[in-house]
C-alpha cells in the first residue's frame, strides 16, 4: 500500500483544509486507547 502523503493531495483536513498525514503505527494505538477511555472529543462536547 502506498503510504506516501504526496500520492494522496485530496486528503485534507475538511475544516482547514491543511494535509493530512497517515499516523504511525504507535500514534494510532495511541489515538485508540484514547477513543477507549473516552478522552477525546470531534468538536466541543462531542465524544469521538
Amino acid at each position: 500500500m502506498l503510504r506516501d502523503a504526496d500520492h494522496f493531495p485530496y486528503l485534507v483536513c475538511p475544516f482547514t483544509r491543511r494535509k493530512l498525514r497517515f499516523l504511525s503505527e504507535n500514534e494510532l494505538e495511541n489515538i485508540n486507547n484514547r477513543i477507549d477511555s473516552g478522552e477525546l472529543y470531534f468538536h466541543p462536547g462531542i465524544k469521538v
